[in-house]
């Protein structure tokens, strides 16, 4: 299905409900890191985008969301040290794995009154 505007969707909800999502990283909204201005401009921008398309295409029934992930999978060069760190960064202690990522699609993608909203699936880091 084709939304207005172009962009690609999929079924939500009921039969005639669409559904747009976006990913984007930490919605807390404070930056943690100097040095990192495009990235936290960039980030700031696809929770104002994910917001700012709810309200224009709620009209049409389409949900629109944007997924936050936080420490999912390690890169294939992290270290152990590395590792251990993130882990003990993030308060529930662990990575969180692609499956977290899918859990938190798909219970957005089962509600169909959920729009404009960045889910954190960072298993707390947001907090710390």
């Amino acid at each position: 299905m084709r939304a207005r505007g172009g962009f690609r969707t999929s079924g939500s909800g009921p039969a005639d409900a669409s559904s747009i999502s976006a990913t984007g990283s930490q919605k807390s909204g404070r930056p943690r890191y100097k040095g990192y201005l495009p990235y936290y401009v960039a980030k700031a921008g696809v929770i104002g985008l994910t917001e700012a398309l709810a309200l224009e295409l709620a009209g049409d029934n389409i949900l629109v969301n944007a997924v936050a992930p936080g420490p999912i999978v390690a890169p294939p060069d992290t270290t152990d040290e590395e590792f251990r760190a993130v882990e003990q960064a993030t308060p529930l202690g662990r990575w969180g794995g692609e499956m977290a990522i899918a859990k938190a699609v798909l219970a957005l993608l089962d509600n169909d009154f959920i729009t404009g909203e960045t889910l954190r699936v960072d298993g707390g880091r947001h907090i710390k």
